[in-house]
């Protein structure tokens, strides 16, 4: 189980992040003379957060991991706190990388989204269309 509360922590931060990230992408301002590209860019949003949402759910009992032991090594919570580092290191690796392949499709749907909005906005200030 060596490294197991690591890696539950480094994933923490890295959905923190994910979770500015798409908090700063709903915070911005686009041009309303784009509402179905705007809804394009909205609706990604909300599916890359349902993913992060069940993803969160999927792992939320392995956070016990991040307590320290305390008392006896012996007593009940100590034990469970192993099992759940022996299934964060056995089996939840798999399920981290599904999800963090699942993350990098949703990432490239918003940034194509925002792109092709951003280019046409551009070429619509160039032509003054």
């Amino acid at each position: 189980t060596k490294g197991a509360r690591a890696s539950y922590q480094e994933l923490s931060q890295e959905l923190s992040n994910l979770q500015s990230a798409l908090e700063g992408i709903r915070g911005q301002s686009y041009d309303l003379a784009h509402p179905r590209e705007h809804l394009a860019i909205i609706e990604a949003l909300e599916r890359c957060q349902r993913c992060m949402d069940g993803f969160v759910g999927r792992i939320s009992k392995s956070k016990s991991i991040l307590t320290p032991s305390g008392g006896s090594k012996w007593s009940r919570s100590s034990f469970e706190r192993h099992i759940r580092k022996v299934e964060w290191a056995m089996c939840k690796q798999a399920d981290v990388d599904q999800f963090r392949k699942e993350i990098q499709i949703h990432k490239m749907a918003i940034l194509s989204l925002q792109t092709t909005l951003l280019r046409y906005d551009s070429l619509c200030l160039i032509y003054d269309l």
